[in-house]
């Protein structure tokens, strides 16, 4: 897409003639092949006749960050300046592959598959004439818009070309067929490497299940039996991986904790685990395509090491990478945190073209809950996962009492999940709970669920606290159902819940499920109030939220 011009450029540039090189619009990136992976090339194309005059022009290639990697320099005009002619800037590599083929520019292999930005460039004036970007591309997104193909970028094997059916004539390229949005403008295609004198290159030939990887195959596992992770047609299958889950900040060092939570100002190790869907064992790569965030400018968002090997992966196995850190990210510590629930999408792209976007949470979200806190972790967790957003913008209030309307709330959302939202009260649940009050709706469902009958006399007692004791039965019938009962105690399990207290089964089976191991001291302190911090490590131990996760 054409830039704007000052008006000083404007005044000072000679006018452009029609004769010229600015009606010209990259149509067409190929990255090379598993065969052939520096047989790569870029097409421009001309709308307009007479764009044939780029002597001193460039093709600039860009990485996933936006920096500068290769700078290809036009050094005379090109002979063929009819309306939709094109030229063709290519490696050797690719001449060779697709030949016998002659470039108009020659290049060198600089195109990341993974993600990047190519740029048709007037050094002269006019700057960028017509910019594309794909994948896991973080740079500038002036003049191209969403990344084509985010986060997996080009494909082995498979151009990316622009579409010619935006507007105008559905076989011609037209300059209204570049809307500025890479991944709108652009379409996977079979590679079509066409020179400045017309001639087209030619694929070489292939044959799919002999066991060798040729021409623009991705795979050749010597059969066309599908689902093994190499399908009938020699191309990998995205769905023989799935994710599972990913560690982060499992292990201290110069510049991280240990304490499983990303934080600003640190360098993490990150650990994504992923199953082997396919009938087959299969090796399996992973490569960190991108990490941002929000912030802008003010906030540094980093690959440290951005390349993971999992080894062979057995059919039906999960696996790890081999040998910790697998991947390593930082992020920077800002004067001011850039929102309050802050999550950096890290996406994840395998050999297989699976592909996973993992939400990395950064932490110290709340001021009064700092990560020496025992609750630390539980409450970053119960922020990521939409339960709670803290009793103020910046606070949690981790000492402060649990009532009973405000566990009603926390129960359901752990249960069901953040967009959940009961059906608006018609009638008070209870006397003291009004249809106006905004805890009735949250009530009424536990009510109708059957997890609360009441306190008593025929009240909820919503402003009430809520003791441990309680609370041991409120999170197992949510979770279970009302139906749950546990088994009888036969022993005291704490030396203050005997064997005889109506919460003793309740209590004794949040132990048996490693949810809690009491108040200290061997006691359970079940009439206790228990507290937002406390009911933080109850709700995610109980329901098994994860901070990290698929």
């Amino acid at each position: 897409m054409l830039p704007l011009l000052s008006l000083s450029v404007l005044l000072a540039a000679p006018p452009l003639s029609p004769q010229s090189f600015h009606l010209m619009k990259v149509k067409e990136v190929y990255p090379g092949s598993d065969a052939a992976p520096n047989a790569q090339y870029v097409v421009l194309q001309m709308f307009s006749a007479g764009q044939n005059l780029v002597n001193g022009k460039q093709v600039l290639v860009y990485d996933a960050r936006g920096m500068l990697a290769g700078t290809f320099t036009f050094s005379g005009n090109v002979a063929n300046s009819l309306d939709q002619a094109t030229l063709l800037i290519a490696t050797p590599e690719a001449l060779t592959f697709f030949g016998p083929l002659t470039a108009d520019l020659a290049m060198t292999a600089t195109l990341s598959p993974l993600g990047g930005k190519v740029c048709f460039h007037d050094p002269g004036g006019l700057g960028d004439i017509d910019c594309v970007a794909w994948g896991g591309y973080t740079g500038s997104p002036t003049g191209v818009g969403t990344p084509f193909n985010a986060p997996v970028g080009l494909v082995r094997g498979a151009a990316m070309r622009r579409r010619l059916d935006i507007c105008g004539v559905n076989t011609n390229l037209d300059g209204c067929d570049d809307t500025g949005d890479s991944a709108n403008d652009f379409r996977p295609a079979v590679p079509a490497p066409l020179n400045n004198a017309g001639v087209n290159g030619t694929i070489p030939a292939s044959v799919c299940g002999n066991g060798a990887v040729q021409s623009l195959e991705q795979c050749d596992d010597g059969n066309l039996t599908p689902g093994d992770g190499c399908n009938a047609t020699c191309l990998r299958e995205a769905s023989a991986f799935t994710p599972q889950a990913i560690t982060v900040d499992a292990n201290s060092g110069p510049s991280a904790n240990g304490n499983g939570v990303l934080e600003p100002g640190e360098q993490v190790g990150a650990a994504p685990s992923w199953r082997n869907a396919a009938t087959a064992n299969l090796a399996l790569q992973g490569a960190l395509s991108s990490f941002t965030g929000p912030g802008g400018s003010a906030v540094t968002y980093t690959i440290v090491d951005g390349a993971a090997d999992y080894g062979t992966v057995a059919a039906g196995a999960t696996a790890g990478c081999l040998g910790p850190p697998c991947y390593t990210v930082a992020v920077s510590n800002p004067p001011a945190r850039p929102v309050g629930h802050w999550d950096a999408p890290l996406a994840e792209v395998m050999s297989s073209y699976s592909a996973k976007s993992w939400s990395l949470h950064v932490g110290n979200s709340f001021t009064d809950v700092p990560n020496t806190n025992g609750t630390y972790r539980f409450v970053e967790t119960l922020l990521h996962r939409g339960v709670t957003g803290g009793c103020s913008a910046s606070a949690y209030c981790p000492d402060a009492t649990v009532t009973r309307a405000q566990m009603a709330v926390f129960l359901l959302l752990s249960k069901e999940g953040p967009s959940y939202l009961p059906a608006p009260c018609t009638t008070a649940p209870f006397p003291d709970v009004p249809t106006s009050s905004p805890f009735c709706r949250w009530i009424q469902e536990l009510s109708a669920r059957g997890i609360t009958g009441g306190c008593g006399g025929g009240n909820y007692c919503p402003d009430g606290p809520n003791t441990r004791g309680q609370m041991a039965v409120f999170l197992l019938l949510t979770k279970e159902g009302s139906g749950y009962l546990p088994p009888a105690c036969a022993s005291d399990p704490f030396g203050d819940v005997p064997a005889s207290s109506p919460f003793c089964r309740w209590i004794q089976e949040l132990v048996t499920r490693g949810i809690t191991a009491g108040c200290g001291g061997g006691n359970y302190c079940p009439d206790v109030a228990n507290t937002r911090g406390q009911m933080a490590v109850f709700l995610t131990a109980t329901f098994g939220l994860l901070l990290y996760g698929p």
